[in-house]
């Protein structure tokens, strides 16, 4: 007799044998539906399980076996010889289900016994494992391969796979040829590490449009490479010369990561405009490697120093990526640069790591650098910020700088100078930190607040200095005097889901734009001070008598979705204009006779045009 033995699945799945008398044998279960599905579950599992790992506990290896499971591979979690431990917390599920009584093996009288039949059923079902294993490796049982957000069909032997449709990503081992028998030919095809075929010209076909290239044993040639093939990566352990003409000129965009070939002149073709250099590269960039054909440059954490002219002067977008960890010297950056991104590069920056060409910087994400005055220089204009850990402080930015874009997860608190008085244009997301008065200087004319943005807009929040107004689905309540009365134009966006109650648009704003918003309008949610009204496409709000005020004298109407009706256009407005994507029905009536001019699209437009006032005159916007 095994006393004290008790063996369950954790969790979810309630299956409990436990041996205290000989006399005792009964399987205490909640269901024995569940009990077949979850012998098949385990049993699925374990032709996927590798070499000896507990299928329910995958980091534990298989101990035992429980004879009454139907020879279930154990570990020591899903077996416990404390019957006080292992009962108790499945006292109050046991007073829940019914019993339901299985016949099972007779207990065993030794543990010796146990012990020796165990080992032995452990042992063969170990080798019907790493067998099982084998066999589902030549099948290729991992069929797919992920890599930079594309999953690779790995091609295994089996061409009945290429008569289907749908795959638009090929990962080979050793042939290319089949390609060619594809219905569609794939965007990206991966040539794997031991790859062992001549690329000869043909073989990767026409139409390839981006290619992968590992650790591939034989040597590529002219023409091994089709023109159709705009972007190249060469991966870790790629161990090929590349002279000129390999890499062809229809290639655009060249990913290189830790190659095991130096680089030479011509290597890169000229009409490559985008290098990136992944971690691990380790290549001395000597002038002329990186070619002047090339526009945008991306680093990451590569191992050897850059000097002057390893970026040739034709490249104007720069982007240092996590773990970039070289000095930024003066001159390493060239002056043909215009914006420059910056992830959690490494070494800290200094007065002219960042020439003054720059006009456009990226903070993004991580980026962990002190911005003392002067690291940002005078000629940057545009700056936008992400989730930056360092602090900012007056004189982090330049006064020459006119837009601000603040991004989701922004988290610095904006106290009066951090955002300086040359600011004519802020940009704010999903921010963390609460804007106080003077988080805003009195410069800033225009004010975007984004999808997400979460602040509270209270009195003075916005300056008296802003003109213009965009507004996103913006997630904190407007209230009277978020908006302050010197603003002059409000643009609602798309997702825009606020009630405008009379006075939340206030009564200084003149020019009122609105798109795809969510609630409903009425009567004064539009001032009386408002003389233009612009609804862009998606506007889909039915437009009755009083909605659009009588102070509007032009109305812009883009792709809209309700259908006019008579009034829905005050006898105020005198110029109607019919933007592109306009599509409903002017029935009579619907223009009325105070309107004198009257500007369509094209001519589809004049078809939807019914009876017009004789006093109105017709103009094409679109001459075309």
């Amino acid at each position: 007799m095994i006393k004290y033995n008790v063996c369950y699945y954790h969790n979810s799945i309630l299956v409990f044998i436990f041996f205290s008398k000989p006399k005792i044998s009964k399987m205490i279960v909640s269901d024995e539906n569940q009990i077949i599905k979850i012998n098949n579950n385990i049993n699925n599992n374990n032709k996927n399980n590798k070499n000896n790992k507990c299928t329910l506990h995958p980091n534990d290896n298989l101990i035992n076996f429980c004879l009454d499971c139907e020879l279930i591979p154990c570990c020591k979690r899903c077996t416990s010889r404390n019957v006080f431990c292992s009962l108790y917390p499945l006292f109050t599920t046991l007073n829940h289900v019914k019993d339901v009584v299985l016949p099972v093996n007779p207990p065993l009288s030794s543990s010796s016994y146990l012990t020796t039949t165990t080992n032995s059923l452990f042992n063969s079902t170990k080798n019907n494992q790493i067998q099982e294993n084998n066999e589902n490796n030549e099948n290729n049982e991992n069929k797919f391969i992920e890599m930079d957000g594309y999953k690779f069909y790995i091609f295994s032997g089996d061409e009945s796979i290429f008569k289907l449709e749908g795959y638009s990503n090929f990962a080979l081992k050793d042939n290319c040829n089949i390609i060619s028998k594809l219905k569609i030919l794939p965007k990206n095809v991966l040539l794997l590490d031991g790859f062992n075929q001549k690329l000869t010209k043909g073989i990767i076909p026409e139409g390839i449009k981006e290619l992968r290239l590992g650790n591939i044993k034989q040597e590529l040639t002219i023409d091994s490479i089709p023109n159709t093939v705009t972007t190249i990566w060469l991966l870790d352990g790629f161990n090929q010369k590349l002279t000129k003409g390999i890499i062809p000129e229809g290639v655009k965009e060249l990913h290189i990561c830790d190659i095991k070939q130096e680089l030479i002149i011509d290597s890169i073709p000229n009409t490559v405009t985008t290098v990136k250099l992944l971690d691990g590269f380790n290549q001395k960039l000597t002038k002329g490697i990186i070619p002047e054909g090339v526009k945008e440059l991306h680093i990451c954490d590569i191992k050897q120093e850059l000097i002057i002219d390893s970026i040739p002067n034709t490249v104007t977008t720069v982007k240092l990526l996590d773990g970039f960890n070289q000095k930024l010297t003066k001159g390493i950056i060239p002056e043909s640069v215009k914006e420059l991104r910056l992830g959690n590069i490494k070494q800290e920056l200094i007065i002219d790591s960042i020439p003054n060409t720059v006009t456009t910087v990226w903070l993004w994400d991580g980026f962990n650098q002190k911005l003392t005055k002067g690291i940002i220089p005078e000629g940057v204009k545009e700056l936008y910020i992400d989730d930056i850990k360092q602090e900012l402080i007056i004189d982090s930015i330049p006064n020459t700088v006119t837009t601000v874009k603040l991004l989701d997860g922004f988290n610095q608190k904006l106290t009066k100078g951090i955002i300086p008085e040359g600011v004519k244009e802020l940009h704010i997301c999903d921010i963390k930190q609460e804007l106080i008065i003077d988080s805003i200087p009195n410069t800033v004319t225009t004010v975007t607040l984004w999808g997400g943005f979460n602040q509270k807009l209270t009195k003075g929040i916005i300056p008296e200095g802003v003109k213009e107004l965009y507004i996103d689905d913006i997630k904190q309540e407007l209230i009277i005097d978020s908006i302050p009365n010197t603003v002059t134009t409000v643009t609602l966006c798309d997702g825009f889901n606020q009630k405008l109650t009379k006075g939340i648009i206030p009564e200084g704003v003149k020019e009122l734009y609105i798109g795809d918003i969510k609630q409903e309008l009425i009567i004064d949610s539009i001032p009386n001070t408002v003389t233009t009204v612009t609804l862009w496409g998606g506007f889909n709000q039915k437009l009755t008598k009083g909605i659009i005020p009588e102070s509007v004298k032009e109305l812009r109407l883009g792709d809209i979705k309700q259908e006019l009706i008579i009034d829905s256009i005050p006898y105020s407005v005198t110029t109607v204009c019919l933007f592109e994507g306009f599509n409903k029905n002017l029935t009579k009536s619907i223009i009325p006779e105070s309107v004198k001019k009257l500007y369509i699209w094209d001519k589809k437009q004049e078809l939807i045009i019914g009876p017009i006032p004789d006093t109105v005159t017709v103009y094409k916007l679109n001459k075309d």
